[in-house]
Protein backbone atom coordinates (compact mmCIF):
# COMPACT_ATOMS: atom_id res chain seq x y z
CA UNK A 1 0.00 0.00 0.00
CA UNK A 2 1.14 3.38 -0.72
CA UNK A 3 2.95 5.48 -3.34
CA UNK A 4 6.14 7.62 -3.55
CA UNK A 5 5.55 10.71 -1.90
CA UNK A 6 6.32 13.97 -4.16
CA UNK A 7 10.39 15.66 -4.31
CA UNK A 8 10.14 18.50 -6.05
CA UNK A 9 10.12 22.03 -6.42
CA UNK A 10 6.50 22.37 -8.20
CA UNK A 11 3.55 22.59 -5.75
CA UNK A 12 2.54 19.90 -3.48
CA UNK A 13 0.12 19.02 -0.88
CA UNK A 14 1.21 18.35 2.71
CA UNK A 15 -0.50 15.12 4.22
CA UNK A 16 -1.45 15.49 7.96
CA UNK A 17 -2.96 12.17 9.51
CA UNK A 18 -2.27 9.56 12.08
CA UNK A 19 -0.90 6.74 11.18
CA UNK A 20 -3.64 4.43 12.70
CA UNK A 21 -5.64 5.96 9.92
CA UNK A 22 -3.47 5.19 6.91
CA UNK A 23 -6.45 2.18 5.65
CA UNK A 24 -8.61 5.59 5.21
CA UNK A 25 -6.38 7.82 3.86
CA UNK A 26 -3.88 5.56 1.32
CA UNK A 27 -7.09 5.37 -0.52
CA UNK A 28 -7.79 9.40 -0.83
CA UNK A 29 -4.57 10.41 -1.24
CA UNK A 30 -3.82 7.69 -4.06
CA UNK A 31 -7.35 8.61 -5.83
CA UNK A 32 -5.75 12.22 -5.66
CA UNK A 33 -2.25 11.38 -7.08
CA UNK A 34 -3.88 9.47 -9.58
CA UNK A 35 -6.20 12.83 -10.68
CA UNK A 36 -2.31 14.59 -11.46
CA UNK A 37 -2.09 16.15 -7.54
CA UNK A 38 1.54 16.08 -6.91
CA UNK A 39 0.89 14.79 -2.80
CA UNK A 40 3.95 14.31 0.35
CA UNK A 41 3.21 12.53 3.28
CA UNK A 42 5.59 10.90 5.23
CA UNK A 43 6.11 7.80 3.69
CA UNK A 44 9.70 6.12 3.81
CA UNK A 45 11.79 8.45 5.67
CA UNK A 46 14.84 7.00 5.91
CA UNK A 47 16.15 5.96 9.54
CA UNK A 48 18.34 8.36 11.03
CA UNK A 49 16.22 11.56 9.64
CA UNK A 50 15.76 14.51 12.04
CA UNK A 51 12.11 14.17 12.26
CA UNK A 52 11.19 17.98 13.28
CA UNK A 53 13.27 19.56 10.76
CA UNK A 54 12.38 17.15 7.78
CA UNK A 55 8.42 17.78 8.82
CA UNK A 56 8.99 21.29 8.97
CA UNK A 57 11.02 21.69 5.81
CA UNK A 58 8.25 19.97 3.66
CA UNK A 59 5.41 21.67 5.39
CA UNK A 60 7.15 25.06 4.69
CA UNK A 61 7.66 24.59 1.04
CA UNK A 62 4.10 23.46 0.37
CA UNK A 63 1.49 24.75 -1.47
CA UNK A 64 -1.72 23.39 -0.10
CA UNK A 65 -1.84 21.52 3.64
CA UNK A 66 -4.48 18.91 4.12
CA UNK A 67 -5.35 17.48 7.62
CA UNK A 68 -6.91 13.73 8.25
CA UNK A 69 -8.93 14.34 11.34
CA UNK A 70 -9.71 11.66 13.32
CA UNK A 71 -10.14 10.89 17.34
CA UNK A 72 -6.21 9.76 16.92
CA UNK A 73 -5.21 12.48 15.10
CA UNK A 74 -6.62 14.84 17.84
CA UNK A 75 -4.70 12.97 20.33
CA UNK A 76 -1.37 12.88 18.63
CA UNK A 77 0.77 15.55 19.24
CA UNK A 78 2.78 15.61 15.81
CA UNK A 79 -0.69 15.76 14.51
CA UNK A 80 -1.71 19.24 16.32
CA UNK A 81 1.77 20.71 15.93
CA UNK A 82 1.86 20.23 11.88
CA UNK A 83 -1.79 21.78 12.09
CA UNK A 84 -0.65 24.43 13.82
CA UNK A 85 2.52 25.48 12.05
CA UNK A 86 0.41 25.28 9.18
CA UNK A 87 -1.83 27.76 10.28
CA UNK A 88 0.83 29.88 11.50
CA UNK A 89 2.30 29.75 7.71
CA UNK A 90 -1.24 31.02 6.09
CA UNK A 91 -0.87 27.37 4.15
CA UNK A 92 -5.15 27.97 4.50
CA UNK A 93 -5.20 24.33 5.62
CA UNK A 94 -8.10 22.15 4.49
CA UNK A 95 -9.36 19.59 7.39
CA UNK A 96 -11.10 16.11 6.10
CA UNK A 97 -12.79 14.64 8.94
CA UNK A 98 -12.46 10.88 8.92
CA UNK A 99 -14.91 9.98 11.55
CA UNK A 100 -17.55 11.84 13.96
CA UNK A 101 -15.24 13.64 16.51
CA UNK A 102 -15.92 15.21 19.64
CA UNK A 103 -13.80 18.70 20.09
CA UNK A 104 -12.59 20.33 22.95
CA UNK A 105 -13.27 24.35 23.37
CA UNK A 106 -9.64 24.68 21.83
CA UNK A 107 -9.88 22.60 18.94
CA UNK A 108 -13.14 23.86 18.28
CA UNK A 109 -11.40 26.88 18.19
CA UNK A 110 -8.42 25.78 16.43
CA UNK A 111 -10.20 23.93 13.58
CA UNK A 112 -13.41 25.97 13.27
CA UNK A 113 -11.92 28.54 11.03
CA UNK A 114 -10.61 26.15 8.40
CA UNK A 115 -12.24 25.08 5.19
CA UNK A 116 -13.77 21.28 6.05
CA UNK A 117 -14.88 18.14 4.07
CA UNK A 118 -16.79 15.11 5.84
CA UNK A 119 -15.40 12.04 4.33
CA UNK A 120 -17.38 9.61 6.78
CA UNK A 121 -20.27 11.18 5.35
CA UNK A 122 -20.26 10.64 2.22
CA UNK A 123 -21.65 7.79 -0.16
CA UNK A 124 -18.15 6.39 -1.91
CA UNK A 125 -14.50 7.14 -2.18
CA UNK A 126 -14.92 7.94 -5.71
CA UNK A 127 -17.51 10.82 -5.50
CA UNK A 128 -15.35 12.57 -2.17
CA UNK A 129 -12.65 12.20 -4.23
CA UNK A 130 -14.53 14.15 -7.00
CA UNK A 131 -15.61 16.43 -4.88
CA UNK A 132 -11.98 17.01 -2.79
CA UNK A 133 -10.33 17.53 -6.59
CA UNK A 134 -12.27 20.69 -6.78
CA UNK A 135 -11.21 22.19 -3.86
CA UNK A 136 -9.86 25.81 -4.90
CA UNK A 137 -6.31 25.76 -2.88
CA UNK A 138 -5.33 22.30 -4.11
CA UNK A 139 -5.76 23.31 -7.90
CA UNK A 140 -2.50 24.81 -7.84
CA UNK A 141 -0.77 21.47 -6.98
CA UNK A 142 -2.02 19.70 -9.48
CA UNK A 143 -0.49 18.50 -12.80
CA UNK A 144 -1.58 21.28 -15.76
CA UNK A 145 -3.01 23.24 -12.92
CA UNK A 146 -7.06 22.16 -12.37
CA UNK A 147 -8.72 18.73 -12.49
CA UNK A 148 -11.72 18.21 -15.16
CA UNK A 149 -13.94 18.00 -12.85
CA UNK A 150 -17.14 18.38 -15.68
CA UNK A 151 -17.65 14.11 -15.38
CA UNK A 152 -17.19 14.10 -11.81
CA UNK A 153 -20.18 12.63 -10.18
CA UNK A 154 -23.43 14.62 -8.89
CA UNK A 155 -23.03 15.81 -5.65
CA UNK A 156 -25.76 15.34 -3.07
CA UNK A 157 -27.30 16.66 0.23
CA UNK A 158 -25.19 14.48 2.16
CA UNK A 159 -25.18 14.91 6.21
CA UNK A 160 -25.74 17.84 8.47
CA UNK A 161 -22.95 20.13 7.34
CA UNK A 162 -23.00 21.64 3.72
CA UNK A 163 -19.71 20.37 2.08
CA UNK A 164 -21.42 17.77 -0.19
CA UNK A 165 -24.66 19.59 -0.75
CA UNK A 166 -25.75 20.02 -4.05
CA UNK A 167 -26.70 23.14 -5.54
CA UNK A 168 -30.51 23.82 -6.05
CA UNK A 169 -31.82 24.62 -9.03
CA UNK A 170 -34.84 26.35 -9.15
CA UNK A 171 -37.97 24.31 -9.69
CA UNK A 172 -39.91 25.29 -12.11
CA UNK A 173 -42.75 26.68 -9.75
CA UNK A 174 -40.53 29.77 -9.11
CA UNK A 175 -43.15 30.67 -5.64
CA UNK A 176 -40.43 29.60 -3.53
CA UNK A 177 -43.73 28.82 -1.17
CA UNK A 178 -42.60 27.35 2.20
CA UNK A 179 -42.18 23.73 2.41
CA UNK A 180 -42.58 23.42 6.26
CA UNK A 181 -44.13 24.96 8.97
CA UNK A 182 -42.92 28.45 10.35
CA UNK A 183 -42.67 29.38 14.42
CA UNK A 184 -41.23 32.02 16.16
CA UNK A 185 -37.44 31.71 14.65
CA UNK A 186 -34.14 32.55 16.36
CA UNK A 187 -33.22 36.08 15.82
CA UNK A 188 -30.71 37.52 12.97
CA UNK A 189 -30.87 41.11 12.10
CA UNK A 190 -30.63 41.36 8.33
CA UNK A 191 -30.16 44.46 6.18
CA UNK A 192 -33.11 44.54 3.30
CA UNK A 193 -32.15 42.87 0.04
CA UNK A 194 -30.75 45.42 -2.69
CA UNK A 195 -33.60 46.34 -5.12
CA UNK A 196 -33.19 44.10 -8.26
CA UNK A 197 -34.79 44.70 -11.60
CA UNK A 198 -35.32 40.61 -12.58
CA UNK A 199 -37.85 38.86 -12.77
CA UNK A 200 -38.55 35.64 -10.47
CA UNK A 201 -37.90 33.51 -14.16
CA UNK A 202 -35.02 35.55 -14.92
CA UNK A 203 -33.33 34.95 -11.72
CA UNK A 204 -34.37 31.11 -11.72
CA UNK A 205 -32.48 31.38 -15.14
CA UNK A 206 -29.33 32.75 -13.68
CA UNK A 207 -29.33 30.48 -10.54
CA UNK A 208 -29.39 27.31 -13.08
CA UNK A 209 -26.99 28.11 -15.28
CA UNK A 210 -24.48 29.66 -12.25
CA UNK A 211 -25.33 25.86 -10.88
CA UNK A 212 -24.00 24.36 -13.59
CA UNK A 213 -20.93 26.23 -13.78
CA UNK A 214 -20.57 25.71 -10.08
CA UNK A 215 -20.76 21.93 -10.96
CA UNK A 216 -17.83 22.16 -13.43
CA UNK A 217 -15.43 24.22 -10.54
CA UNK A 218 -15.98 27.31 -12.42
CA UNK A 219 -16.92 28.93 -8.67
CA UNK A 220 -15.82 32.40 -9.94
CA UNK A 221 -18.44 32.38 -12.52
CA UNK A 222 -20.83 31.32 -10.22
CA UNK A 223 -20.17 32.99 -7.49
CA UNK A 224 -21.52 36.57 -8.70
CA UNK A 225 -24.15 35.26 -10.56
CA UNK A 226 -25.25 33.31 -7.47
CA UNK A 227 -25.05 37.36 -5.89
CA UNK A 228 -27.64 38.30 -8.82
CA UNK A 229 -30.40 35.67 -8.36
CA UNK A 230 -29.93 35.74 -4.45
CA UNK A 231 -30.42 39.38 -4.24
CA UNK A 232 -33.30 39.31 -6.57
CA UNK A 233 -35.63 36.92 -3.63
CA UNK A 234 -34.78 33.50 -5.24
CA UNK A 235 -34.41 31.57 -2.48
CA UNK A 236 -32.56 28.55 -4.36
CA UNK A 237 -29.80 30.96 -4.61
CA UNK A 238 -29.37 31.81 -1.45
CA UNK A 239 -28.88 28.54 -0.10
CA UNK A 240 -26.16 28.01 -3.33
CA UNK A 241 -24.70 31.53 -2.31
CA UNK A 242 -24.19 29.79 1.26
CA UNK A 243 -22.45 27.49 -0.14
CA UNK A 244 -20.12 29.41 -1.83
CA UNK A 245 -19.36 31.28 1.71
CA UNK A 246 -19.27 28.70 3.50
CA UNK A 247 -16.78 26.62 1.53
CA UNK A 248 -14.83 29.44 0.31
CA UNK A 249 -15.55 28.87 -3.50
CA UNK A 250 -15.79 31.72 -5.91
CA UNK A 251 -15.63 34.02 -2.97
CA UNK A 252 -13.26 34.76 0.80
CA UNK A 253 -14.83 31.89 2.98
CA UNK A 254 -17.10 34.13 5.34
CA UNK A 255 -18.74 31.54 7.48
CA UNK A 256 -21.16 34.42 8.76
CA UNK A 257 -22.17 35.68 5.22
CA UNK A 258 -23.00 31.73 4.77
CA UNK A 259 -25.48 31.67 7.75
CA UNK A 260 -27.01 34.97 7.05
CA UNK A 261 -27.74 33.52 3.12
CA UNK A 262 -29.18 30.35 4.94
CA UNK A 263 -30.95 32.35 6.96
CA UNK A 264 -32.84 34.11 4.13
CA UNK A 265 -32.87 30.62 2.42
CA UNK A 266 -34.70 28.81 5.37
CA UNK A 267 -37.38 31.77 6.16
CA UNK A 268 -38.27 31.45 2.41
CA UNK A 269 -39.15 27.44 2.64
CA UNK A 270 -35.54 25.88 1.64
CA UNK A 271 -34.92 22.97 3.57
CA UNK A 272 -31.26 22.14 3.54
CA UNK A 273 -30.82 25.90 3.82
CA UNK A 274 -32.47 25.23 7.47
CA UNK A 275 -30.55 22.12 7.52
CA UNK A 276 -26.80 23.58 7.01
CA UNK A 277 -28.23 26.70 9.47
CA UNK A 278 -28.63 24.28 11.85
CA UNK A 279 -25.14 23.09 11.63
CA UNK A 280 -23.44 26.42 11.69
CA UNK A 281 -25.58 27.16 14.78
CA UNK A 282 -24.14 23.53 16.52
CA UNK A 283 -20.75 24.19 15.74
CA UNK A 284 -20.69 28.13 16.41
CA UNK A 285 -19.49 28.87 12.87
CA UNK A 286 -20.40 32.24 11.80
CA UNK A 287 -22.96 32.44 14.87
CA UNK A 288 -22.97 32.48 18.37
CA UNK A 289 -23.33 28.68 19.39
CA UNK A 290 -26.49 28.06 20.41
CA UNK A 291 -28.15 24.09 20.69
CA UNK A 292 -30.79 25.11 20.85
CA UNK A 293 -31.07 27.30 17.71
CA UNK A 294 -29.67 24.48 16.28
CA UNK A 295 -32.63 22.10 17.43
CA UNK A 296 -34.85 24.87 15.99
CA UNK A 297 -33.55 24.64 12.42
CA UNK A 298 -33.33 20.56 12.61
CA UNK A 299 -36.36 20.74 13.16
CA UNK A 300 -37.75 22.66 10.80
CA UNK A 301 -35.58 20.38 7.99
CA UNK A 302 -36.43 17.12 9.69
CA UNK A 303 -40.37 18.41 10.20
CA UNK A 304 -40.21 18.50 6.17
CA UNK A 305 -38.58 15.31 5.82
CA UNK A 306 -34.70 15.81 5.30
CA UNK A 307 -33.31 12.46 6.94
CA UNK A 308 -30.35 14.11 7.72
CA UNK A 309 -31.31 16.81 9.53
CA UNK A 310 -33.80 13.85 11.31
CA UNK A 311 -31.07 12.44 12.56
CA UNK A 312 -29.34 15.35 14.05
CA UNK A 313 -32.41 16.44 15.75
CA UNK A 314 -32.86 12.88 16.95
CA UNK A 315 -29.26 12.96 18.50
CA UNK A 316 -29.94 15.88 20.19
CA UNK A 317 -33.18 14.07 21.93
CA UNK A 318 -31.12 11.11 22.69
CA UNK A 319 -27.91 13.61 24.41
CA UNK A 320 -29.99 16.05 25.59
CA UNK A 321 -28.42 18.50 23.30
CA UNK A 322 -30.24 21.99 23.25
CA UNK A 323 -33.44 20.07 24.61
CA UNK A 324 -34.25 17.68 27.27
CA UNK A 325 -33.02 14.27 27.09
CA UNK A 326 -35.99 12.04 25.54
CA UNK A 327 -34.94 8.60 24.58
CA UNK A 328 -38.65 8.37 22.88
CA UNK A 329 -38.18 11.49 20.57
CA UNK A 330 -34.51 10.28 19.57
CA UNK A 331 -36.22 7.08 18.40
CA UNK A 332 -39.16 8.48 16.70
CA UNK A 333 -36.56 10.66 14.43
CA UNK A 334 -33.90 8.24 13.98
CA UNK A 335 -36.57 5.64 12.45
CA UNK A 336 -37.62 8.52 10.37
CA UNK A 337 -34.13 9.18 8.85
CA UNK A 338 -33.09 4.93 8.85
CA UNK A 339 -36.54 4.58 6.73
CA UNK A 340 -34.89 6.69 4.35
CA UNK A 341 -31.59 4.03 4.77
CA UNK A 342 -29.32 6.70 6.16
CA UNK A 343 -26.50 4.92 7.87
CA UNK A 344 -25.72 6.51 11.18
CA UNK A 345 -29.45 6.60 11.83
CA UNK A 346 -30.20 3.16 11.43
CA UNK A 347 -26.75 2.52 13.56
CA UNK A 348 -27.94 4.67 16.39
CA UNK A 349 -30.93 3.33 16.44
CA UNK A 350 -30.28 -0.47 16.64
CA UNK A 351 -27.79 1.06 19.51
CA UNK A 352 -31.06 2.22 21.63
CA UNK A 353 -32.84 -1.23 20.68
CA UNK A 354 -30.01 -3.23 21.75
CA UNK A 355 -30.15 -0.83 24.90
CA UNK A 356 -33.76 -0.49 26.03
CA UNK A 357 -33.78 3.30 25.21
CA UNK A 358 -36.95 4.77 24.23
CA UNK A 359 -37.94 1.18 22.85
CA UNK A 360 -38.45 -2.23 23.95
CA UNK A 361 -35.43 -4.30 24.05
CA UNK A 362 -34.93 -6.22 21.08
CA UNK A 363 -31.19 -7.35 20.02
CA UNK A 364 -32.62 -9.28 16.59
CA UNK A 365 -34.07 -5.89 15.29
CA UNK A 366 -30.67 -4.17 16.56
CA UNK A 367 -28.70 -6.62 14.45
CA UNK A 368 -31.20 -6.11 11.38
CA UNK A 369 -30.42 -2.50 11.52
CA UNK A 370 -26.66 -2.84 12.06
CA UNK A 371 -26.89 -5.19 9.08
CA UNK A 372 -28.96 -2.78 7.02
CA UNK A 373 -26.09 0.39 7.46
CA UNK A 374 -22.86 -1.86 7.35
CA UNK A 375 -24.72 -3.44 3.74
CA UNK A 376 -23.65 0.21 2.61
CA UNK A 377 -20.03 0.24 4.11
CA UNK A 378 -20.97 1.85 7.62
CA UNK A 379 -17.53 0.76 9.49
CA UNK A 380 -19.00 1.27 12.79
CA UNK A 381 -22.46 -0.95 12.36
CA UNK A 382 -19.97 -3.24 10.65
CA UNK A 383 -18.03 -3.72 14.06
CA UNK A 384 -21.50 -3.83 15.82
CA UNK A 385 -22.56 -6.54 13.87
CA UNK A 386 -19.14 -8.62 14.28
CA UNK A 387 -19.86 -8.12 18.13
CA UNK A 388 -23.50 -9.64 17.60
CA UNK A 389 -21.91 -12.63 15.88
CA UNK A 390 -18.87 -13.01 18.27
CA UNK A 391 -21.40 -13.47 21.35
CA UNK A 392 -24.52 -14.60 19.60
CA UNK A 393 -26.62 -11.49 20.38
CA UNK A 394 -29.57 -11.14 18.27
CA UNK A 395 -28.50 -13.60 15.77
CA UNK A 396 -27.42 -17.23 16.28
CA UNK A 397 -22.95 -17.34 17.21
CA UNK A 398 -21.15 -17.38 14.61
CA UNK A 399 -17.36 -16.65 15.53
CA UNK A 400 -16.14 -17.11 11.47
CA UNK A 401 -19.01 -14.59 10.90
CA UNK A 402 -17.92 -12.14 13.20
CA UNK A 403 -13.89 -12.53 12.31
CA UNK A 404 -15.65 -11.19 8.33
CA UNK A 405 -16.99 -7.96 9.51
CA UNK A 406 -14.68 -7.01 11.79
CA UNK A 407 -12.30 -7.56 9.09
CA UNK A 408 -14.50 -5.47 7.29
CA UNK A 409 -15.26 -2.60 9.67
CA UNK A 410 -10.90 -3.18 10.12
CA UNK A 411 -10.33 -2.13 6.53
CA UNK A 412 -11.91 0.51 6.58
CA UNK A 413 -10.37 1.49 9.41
CA UNK A 414 -12.51 1.58 12.61
CA UNK A 415 -10.46 1.21 15.55
CA UNK A 416 -12.50 -0.95 17.66
CA UNK A 417 -12.56 -3.62 15.07
CA UNK A 418 -8.74 -3.36 14.37
CA UNK A 419 -8.57 -4.26 17.86
CA UNK A 420 -10.74 -6.89 18.31
CA UNK A 421 -10.19 -8.53 15.02
CA UNK A 422 -6.47 -8.60 16.53
CA UNK A 423 -8.18 -10.93 19.82
CA UNK A 424 -9.31 -13.31 17.46
CA UNK A 425 -6.62 -13.50 15.79
CA UNK A 426 -4.69 -13.70 18.66
CA UNK A 427 -6.95 -16.02 20.76
CA UNK A 428 -7.75 -18.26 17.46
CA UNK A 429 -11.55 -17.26 17.59
CA UNK A 430 -13.48 -17.88 14.51
CA UNK A 431 -9.93 -18.19 12.56
CA UNK A 432 -6.87 -19.85 12.76
CA UNK A 433 -4.61 -18.51 15.30
CA UNK A 434 -2.03 -16.32 13.67
CA UNK A 435 -0.01 -13.88 16.18
CA UNK A 436 2.20 -11.94 13.57
CA UNK A 437 -1.46 -11.03 12.57
CA UNK A 438 -2.75 -10.09 15.59
CA UNK A 439 0.29 -7.98 16.06
CA UNK A 440 -0.29 -6.05 12.74
CA UNK A 441 -3.91 -5.19 13.58
CA UNK A 442 -2.93 -4.45 17.64
CA UNK A 443 -0.47 -1.92 16.40
CA UNK A 444 -2.78 -0.51 13.63
CA UNK A 445 -5.57 0.01 16.66
CA UNK A 446 -2.81 1.67 18.79
CA UNK A 447 -0.59 3.40 16.88
CA UNK A 448 -1.82 7.13 17.94
CA UNK A 449 1.00 8.75 15.33
CA UNK A 450 3.23 10.18 18.43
Amino acid sequence: MGFRAYEGNEPYIFISYAHKDISLVMPIIEGLAAKGFRIWYDAGIEAGTEWPEYIAEHLENCAAFVAFISEAAIASKNCRREINFAIDLDKEPLAIYLEEVRLTAGMRMQLGTLQAMFYYRHHSLDSFIDSLCEARNLQKCCVGGSVNTATAAPKSYDDYTSLFNSLTKTPVDTSNASTFSTGAAPAMTLPPLPASSLTPEEATQINNEASDLYSSGEYAKAYPMFVRAAEAGNTYAMYNLGLCYENGNGTQQNYQLAAEWYKRGADGGHVSAAGNLGYLYEMGRGVSQSYENAVYYYRKAADAGNKYSQCNLAFCYETGRGVPKNYSEAAKWYQRSADQGYPRALNNLALLYEAGNGVPKDYKTATDLYRKAADQGYAVSQGNLAYCYEVGRGVPKDTAEAVKWYTKAAMNGNARSQCNLGYCYDEGIGVARNPAEAVKWYTKAADPHI
